[in-house]
């Protein structure tokens, strides 16, 4: 195998995804047109993250409003919850932004997957571009479950004060899946490397969506 390394990444993606190969905001990635989660990454380990050396196939649905609604409309909370049982890392991405897009908040990690989804589910009109008004102070610590502690509920409504007028509110999530680099060197051996890697994209994207062609 050649060298584990960033060009290997983006050589795989453009294996497994050759249509699908794109550009989006100065990274390379692979662009499927989901409208739950359209970007996809292959990438190796997060030096910053302590991972483990190996392949990480990376998706952040529902980051944006329009995503982030797509997504708790269709998303089985069951098989999107059952994905850790069969090797993929899932977990809550909630994020707030303001006009122009930019992350205020980023932090939002829970064990109780299960709940944040279901609270979003059933709570979609959050899921919006909120107009900040002068009494709007308790949006978040007010409406939203008690999942954080006190003081850090309390972070997040000091950082929405100091938002601008307009605030996204984006209850994404973060998932992936690793291959160690073993995995790897067999899957390629053998031929079934990119395979694998377009199963386990379909098997994420069919627990929110209707299993419909694959986009190859």
């Amino acid at each position: 195998m050649a060298t584990f390394d960033e060009q290997w990444c983006i050589a795989l993606m453009k294996r497994v995804g050759p249509s699908r190969f794109a550009e989006k905001n100065g990274r390379k990635c692979m662009s499927f047109g989901e409208e739950a989660a359209d970007q996809v990454y292959a990438t190796i380990a997060d030096p910053d993250e302590n991972e483990p050396e190996g392949l990480y196939v990376r998706f952040w649905p529902g980051h944006t409003v329009s995503q982030a609604r797509q997504f708790y409309a269709g998303v089985d909370i069951g098989r999107l919850s059952g994905l850790d049982e069969i090797g993929w890392e899932v977990q809550s991405n909630f994020h707030l932004s303001d006009a122009f897009g930019r992350a205020t908040v980023n932090e939002w990690k829970t064990n109780r997957l299960r709940d944040y989804l279901a609270f979003w589910q059933l709570n979609t009109p959050l899921i919006a571009q909120h107009r900040k008004k002068k009494n709007d102070y308790p949006l978040i610590s007010g409406t939203l479950p008690n999942w954080l502690p006190a003081p850090q509920m309390l972070e997040y409504d000091e950082k929405f004060i100091q938002m601008r007028t307009l605030m996204n509110v984006c209850p994404g999530i973060y998932m992936h899946f690793y291959w160690d680099k073993n995995n790897v060197e067999a899957l390629e051996k053998t031929n079934n490397l990119v395979n694998d890697v377009r199963d386990r994209i379909i098997q994420a994207f069919e627990t929110w969506r209707e299993p419909g062609p694959r986009p190859w």
